[in-house]
């Protein structure tokens, strides 16, 4: 799965990056399969990194035609 991020990277921590605006698109080849948004993503490199949005997100999901197939 590919991503494309398009992000405003706010400032970064000790072992964390804090963006805002953050759109994220993922797709399988050719097909995008979601678009993630959230006005904050927290990037957190721990033992097990992980990205947390600590506001809001939002998912849109397509499906393998390309039309709106689900949102979260």
């Amino acid at each position: 799965m590919n991503e494309k991020h398009n992000t405003t990277v706010l400032k970064k921590k000790a072992g964390m990056e804090i963006a805002a605006n953050v759109v994220l698109r993922y797709s399988v080849g050719t097909n995008e399969k979601a678009i993630l948004k959230g006005p904050v993503m927290n990037r957190v490199q721990d033992t097990g990194p992980y990205v947390e949005f600590p506001q809001t997100v939002h998912i849109d999901f397509y499906d393998v035609h390309d039309s709106l197939e689900d949102k979260l």
